[in-house]
């Protein structure tokens, strides 16, 4: 590879971020077979899938990103993959809406277990999808300005309460935008038009938390590149 394809090619991902949630998954998976022994008539295996899940957008920033550094953001090849990776970074923000089925169920854990176990997948789900994000925004304010970079990633994390709506609330997912598009946008449309003050509050609060959350993020993170 030549000196200018390789700065053409960026780095996506410091090595330190992916040791990090190395770590951390290595944590979650413990704590998650622990409580497997602990109850193992009780099946919360979706923590673990859906935690994959998460995992999946972070895959997909690396040619996102990569794209977005050769061919601009206006590049077909970068319009696709941005356009996939909206689709699943979703999924990342999703496993915090888990922590609900410690209401639902009995799951015979110490409570102290269960808000641990749950509460540490859905630490290691947003924590993944604001690293997702980092490097798409940087890559972003780098070509159109800091103003309009923070914009569109404000836009992504609105994008990301909806879909957590639809996730939880209408049993979409991820694979059902590509395959079901049109019937996914009639019934986002007539669920937040027609939905309960209760549905739309929720959707908000995520963005704000989100919003807020990924600022303090940027603040550290983001704004010394």
């Amino acid at each position: 590879m030549t000196k200018n394809m390789a700065k053409a090619v960026p780095s996506v991902f410091d090595r330190r971020v992916l040791e990090g949630l190395g770590i951390a998954s290595v944590v979650a998976g413990g704590l998650f077979v622990a409580a497997a022994v602990a109850a193992p008539k009780v099946g919360f295996w979706y923590l673990v899938w859906n935690l994959f899940l998460a995992y999946i957008p972070l895959v997909l920033t690396v040619p996102l990103v990569r794209a977005a550094a050769r061919y601009g953001w206006h590049g077909w090849q970068t319009v696709l993959w941005g356009l996939v990776w909206v689709v699943w970074l979703p999924n990342s923000f999703y496993v915090v809406t888990d922590v609900a089925h410690l209401l639902d169920h009995r799951y015979g854990l110490d409570p102290l277990w269960g808000v641990m176990l749950f509460g540490t997948f859905a630490a290691l789900g947003e924590t993944v999808g604001f690293m997702c994000m980092l490097p798409a925004h940087r890559e972003m304010r780098r070509q159109v300005g800091g103003t309009a970079a923070y914009l569109l990633a404000e836009l992504v994390l609105l994008v990301s309460a909806i879909a957590i709506y639809v996730g939880r609330t209408l049993r979409w997912n991820s694979w059902d935008v590509l395959l079901h598009p049109l019937a996914v946008v009639r019934d986002v449309g007539s669920g937040l038009v027609a939905g309960n003050q209760v549905e739309l509050g929720t959707t908000l609060l995520f963005f704000v938390v989100l919003s807020g959350a990924y600022a303090a993020i940027w603040r550290v993170f983001g704004e010394r590149t």
